[in-house]
């Protein structure tokens, strides 16, 4: 968190655009975090998103992309990896963001596979707020367990 992630890929999906690429972004339904419809970064930079429940749809709503970008990737069930898989064969280019680790530093969701198979990968970090080294997983202040809050 606070890395740059969705702000880098707002910029590669302008960059798309740009280039007249047939461009869908996609996000889990869970993300509610600014806004339900659109992928925003912290410093407010926003895009419209598709929100889906399940990875298996974007393959349906990408039919016709040849650029389709993801936002908190981690988010998906593991058959987002399959579903990247599917649209690289079809010679959709697919960029990815999303945390690599959860709170603890364990990898997180379908990140380690996905990170397998990726053509390119960019590591971007936070600085830590206490340290001001930087931070290499999310830190939880809260005393909740669950993985996704």
């Amino acid at each position: 968190m606070f890395s740059g992630k969705t702000k880098m890929l707002i910029n590669r999906i302008k960059e798309a655009i740009s280039k007249n690429n047939k461009v869908s972004v996609f996000k889990p339904k869970i993300d509610v975090r600014y806004n339900s419809e659109k992928i925003v970064s912290h410093e407010k930079d926003e895009i419209s998103a598709i929100p889906v429940n399940s990875s298996k749809d974007i393959l349906d709503l990408a039919k016709q992309s040849s650029f389709v970008a993801i936002d908190e990737v981690q988010f998906f069930d593991f058959d987002i990896v399959n579903v990247c898989v599917q649209l690289a064969k079809n010679n959709t280019q697919v960029i990815l963001a999303g945390l690599d680790m959860d709170y603890l530093g364990r990898p997180f969701g379908p990140m380690p596979k996905l990170m397998a198979i990726a053509n390119q990968i960019t590591t971007l970090h936070a600085n830590c707020d206490i340290c001001s080294e930087q931070a290499h997983h999310t830190y939880r202040a809260s005393k909740n367990n669950d993985t996704i809050m």
